[in-house]
């Protein structure tokens, strides 16, 4: 079987999905942040709903009295097999239907407030054989289930799931929706041959530390080593199935190994953008004119030292550079870009700061000149935005495209088909903006 056909099932646009308005669809794109299957099957249940299913009430009547569900029964859903007996008249919010458990006798309100009353009758028709579910309570001496979250007929019986996953709500879809699309999902590529794994044959052992094999699972917690154990469609299974609310957490063996495979395929795609972008480009090393007389009221610290000595090697490089920068708020992030930014321009090259709002923009704009007060007679920043001043933006332009302008900072407007660079070199993307 070719490998498009292996991944088919993954790669299944969710505009198939039915029963679904394209308005429903679209939401769900966007609160998923994908648009076809893979972002369904990785959509984890928020928590277990655990279903006892009871012959009797006796011994759970009453709360907590050591019966078959023990502690507190608010905290716990029943599912009884019950018949239904007579529906009580309604009031004007308020509609009960009467039954009693088939194996005891034992009665049983369901309670329903401001329902579709001639849809309840049809729902609960007078001498039907229900499996019934939902919150167990007692209001006075009768055992009631206010609205059943779960009614199945004789017929359905087999569909009862003592575990159900509960999903977080999307586009107004609801958990048993998305459990039923997940599970089609689940058996569709369960019915295919086993993807091809990643991580090496069962049995060998990679070592933590080394870049290959950051395999998130071991035999042993103080152990350098893993032995990969689920197959990436088990995991996905496991994922669904949570038995558990500990199923659900980042340590569950299965979410384990979904998260390595998620960050392996970033760091795949990271590494193929970036062989793909890393083709010819033009070596830019600087003269050091301008990063050596500029004056800080500080010194660079050793890790920014470093930081930009990297840049540096990676422009003075044939290839283009790409590299991310990354620090917490504060660790001087901007300083080293701005002395990447001089170098482009020692070379009589433009470098540009790109941000996602004015906002940023005009705070980089104040930090830059900021920093650049010992070299004011020699450059300084151009600031381009979409809410400028028409005259103000015309003479931005002109000083890009003729040169003048070589230090820019701005929004998207900077990508707009009317800014013609003379010479850039560096761009630097804000990490809100990336």
């Amino acid at each position: 079987m070719s490998e498009s056909s292996l991944l088919r099932p993954y790669l299944e646009s969710l505009d198939g999905l039915p029963r679904l308005s394209q308005r429903a669809i679209d939401q769900l794109k966007k609160r998923l942040g994908g648009d076809d299957m893979r972002a369904l099957l990785f959509l984890s249940p928020r928590s277990v709903r655990r279903r006892h299913r009871l012959d009797r009430l006796e011994g759970v009547l009453g709360g907590a009295r050591g019966g078959a569900l023990g502690g507190t029964l608010d905290a716990h859903y029943i599912a009884i097999d019950c018949h239904i007996d007579s529906h009580v008249s309604p009031t004007s919010s308020l509609y009960k239907v009467r039954c009693s458990l088939l194996a005891s006798g034992e009665p049983l309100e369901l309670v329903f407030f401001a329902g579709n009353f001639t849809y309840l009758r049809r729902r609960f028709p007078v001498g039907a054989r229900l499996l019934v579910s939902g919150k167990f309570e007692m209001f006075g001496m009768t055992p009631t289930i206010t609205h059943p979250d779960l009614v199945l007929t004789e017929s359905q019986f087999n569909r009862f799931e003592p575990i159900e996953p509960i999903y977080p709500q999307l586009a107004s879809l609801s958990s048993r929706y998305l459990a039923e699309q997940i599970r089609k999902a689940l058996k569709a590529i369960s019915a295919l041959p086993p993807l091809p794994e990643w991580h090496r044959p069962e049995g060998q052992r990679l070592e933590l530390n080394r870049p290959e094999s950051n395999y998130p699972e071991s035999n042993d917690p103080e152990s350098n080593y893993v032995v990969p154990t689920l197959s990436f469609v088990e995991a996905l299974h496991a994922l669904h199935h949570p038995q558990t609310e500990d199923d659900l957490l980042p340590s569950a063996r299965h979410v384990r190994r979904l998260a390595a495979d998620e960050l392996f395929a970033k760091q795949i795609s990271l590494s193929l953008v970036r062989r793909q972008f890393q083709q010819r480009g033009v070596s830019t090393r600087g003269t050091g004119a301008l990063s050596s007389a500029l004056r800080l009221p500080f010194v660079l610290t050793r890790a920014q030292g470093r930081a930009l000595s990297e840049i540096k090697a990676d422009m003075a490089s044939a290839k283009r550079m790409m590299r991310m920068l990354m620090g917490d708020v504060g660790s001087g992030k901007t300083v080293v870009a701005l002395y990447a930014m001089l170098a482009a321009c020692e070379e009589g090259a433009q470098a540009v700061l790109l941000v996602p709002t004015e906002i940023l923009a005009a705070q980089h704009s104040e930090t830059l000149q900021k920093l650049l007060l010992s070299l004011a007679s020699t450059i300084k920043t151009w600031t381009l935005t979409g809410a400028m001043r028409a005259k103000d933006k015309r003479e931005t332009l002109a000083a890009i495209a003729d040169g003048r302008a070589r230090i820019i900072i701005g929004t998207h407007a900077l990508l707009s088909e009317d800014v013609r660079f003379n010479a850039l070199r560096l761009a630097v993307i804000d990490e809100q903006h990336r």
